[in-house]
């Protein structure tokens, strides 16, 4: 399995503010109430839309070291997977539509953002996925 760093870099988003400490990022309580407000999805992708949870099947699964949030996903039906970074502000940061793998990682840096609460979108053709993280 092939991982991609992904740079989320002040300088690319124009937006965020760089922070000279070396901070780390933790998770937090989960919530979909945030993402409804960026991007109304359909009654469907409502009623189907999930906190992630680590340890419930076809759920993505993430780890933390320092400022690196990994994440890993099982996609056997080989569907398009969408993954979404937004800000504190609902800004997206980061959009990617990951398609034909069945197995997906991918790490995001957040070592160049400001402290802050991000939320990372996993959405496939049938559930959506929720995952907020906090740099401090």
């Amino acid at each position: 399995m092939m991982k991609k760093t992904i740079k989320i870099s002040a300088a690319l988003l124009l937006m965020v503010l760089t922070g000279t400490a070396t901070l780390s990022a933790k998770e937090i309580s989960n919530s979909t109430s945030s993402f409804e407000s960026v991007n109304p999805v359909n009654d469907k992708e409502k009623k189907n839309s999930k906190e992630a949870e680590e340890n419930r099947a076809g759920a993505p699964y993430f780890r933390y070291a320092g400022n690196q949030v990994s994440m890993n996903l099982l996609n056997l039906d080989r569907n398009p997977v969408h993954v979404q970074i937004l800000d504190k502000r609902n800004r997206v940061l980061f959009t990617e539509v990951i398609k034909g793998e069945n197995t997906i990682g991918k790490q995001f840096d957040f070592s160049d953002v400001s402290d802050g609460i991000y939320t990372i979108i996993i959405k496939d053709c049938e559930n959506q996925f929720i995952k907020k993280v906090e740099k401090y």
